[in-house]
């Protein structure tokens, strides 16, 4: 990529490592991981907008946009936002392509961000961690253990999404994972949301609460899977479930398991306990306490205990610390479960929860919410929708309906208030 703008890059780069501009960690792995290069000390600073002025780089920039084109009609045709084909039912009913109906509210005339707030908020929290390593954020690691982010590096990719959506450069696009819809919001730290607005009206943001644990219900029933249930796993055209699993025993056997379950007492006991957690919204704040009374670990927030949880749902059956030994003594069925679906491959469980919420978000909450309201804007992040102030109760009402008849039950969900004065408060 460096060397369709500048041939002879190399040279460059040895030369500010040289002069002490640029470190390296001069590793990489072949077809995984690329070298590493930053700024040194001296010179992580807070950035200075300089206008370009030379004609050549003008043009070429001119040439990579057209050539990077993100808009709804580029995406037709050059496949930068893959679009899953709906069914004929659906067409009849006069339901727009899926995500269509998203990509239409992602303009730079409709979705904006307050330039100078947000780089004065980003350039405040830069010079704020920068002077004290005990105020660097900490990414906490499923041992319990945690890694500190580094604030330049938060800085430069905060600054980068403020000028992608001050400039319309959304990349909305699927992944060919899990088919989750990204974009610059999506990637956007959520303090620096708090400067984005919709048709220059504040944004509020409806949430599903514990997310992962809730949606991990719809693999408790043994219906989905049999595909007799009211939601049914053939009913999710990626959902792909014989290439996850790689055996279509296993799939078969894990069905008998389930059965099982249903018919023992005890279990069923425990999946309704655990169903009702999750109904409530405080799956973290009652794993949390567990954490804390049979192990004595103290977490200040949920955002913290969170690694712990997906220590549980994510890792390799093999690896097992106090968190996963906590949940089995409490869920043993359940985790019972969790381990089979993890048995051919770890990854195969987050596959399955994120392919299920991207159906759930994309094919049903999305275009119901479009065919209601065709002139409310939506900004979906996943497991939330975000939209102007004061809709947040049809956006909410729309998602229950969704979500519970996938579920079985009614969720439990969080407001967000996107709001420049509560990000500078929280801050300060």
């Amino acid at each position: 990529i460096l060397k369709s703008w500048v041939h002879n890059y190399k040279d460059y780069i040895k030369c500010l490592i040289k002069l002490g501009v640029l470190e390296t960690n001069d590793s990489y792995v072949l077809g995984i991981r690329s070298k590493g290069y930053r700024f040194c000390e001296k010179y992580r600073a807070v950035l200075i907008e300089i206008p370009v002025t030379n004609g050549n780089l003008i043009q070429k920039l001119d040439d990579w946009c057209e050539r990077n084109d993100y808009s709804i009609t580029a995406a037709k045709g050059k496949s930068k936002l893959p679009l899953i084909a709906h069914s004929q039912k659906q067409k009849q009913a006069g339901v727009p392509s899926h995500f269509l109906h998203i990509a239409r509210w992602f303009k730079p005339s409709i979705i904006k961000i307050d330039v100078d707030g947000a780089i004065a908020f980003n350039n405040g929290e830069y010079q704020y961690k920068a002077t004290d390593k005990n105020r660097w954020d900490k990414k906490p690691k499923y041992d319990g253990s945690h890694i500190l982010k580094n604030p330049h590096t938060q800085y430069i990719a905060g600054q980068r999404n403020i000028n992608k959506i001050q400039e319309g450069r959304f990349n909305l696009h699927a992944d060919d994972n899990v088919y989750r819809l990204h974009s610059a919001i999506t990637n956007c730290p959520k303090k620096l949301r708090q400067f984005i607005t919709i048709n220059g009206q504040p944004v509020t943001a409806v949430d599903l609460s514990n997310s992962q644990p809730t949606l991990l219900t719809i693999l408790l029933n043994v219906s989905f899977w049999d595909n007799t249930g009211a939601f049914k796993s053939t009913e999710i055209p990626y959902l792909d479930i014989d290439s996850i699993f790689k055996d279509t025993n296993h799939r078969t056997t894990l069905i008998k398991c389930l059965k099982n379950l249903q018919d023992n007492e005890s279990a069923r006991d425990e999946v309704n306990r655990f169903r009702e957690i999750v109904a409530f919204g405080r799956f973290y704040d009652n794993f949390r306490t567990l954490l804390k009374e049979r192990l004595g670990l103290e977490y200040a927030s949920n955002d913290e205990v969170k690694p712990m949880v997906f220590a549980v749902l994510f890792t390799d059956n093999r690896y097992m610390n106090d968190a996963k030994r906590v949940f089995k003594e409490l869920f043993p069925f359940i985790y019972e479960v969790l381990a089979y679906i993890k048995k051919v491959e770890a990854r195969n469980l987050p596959i399955l929860l994120q392919r299920i919420e991207s159906y759930i978000m994309y094919y049903k909450i999305c275009p119901a919410i479009a065919l209601n309201r065709p002139d409310l804007p939506l900004i979906p992040i996943h497991d939330s929708i975000a939209t102007i102030k004061g809709n947040e109760d049809i956006i909410e009402a729309i998602m229950k309906r969704e979500l519970q008849s996938c579920l079985g039950f009614e969720p439990h969900f969080k407001r967000e208030d996107w709001s420049p004065d509560m990000t500078i408060s929280k801050a300060a």
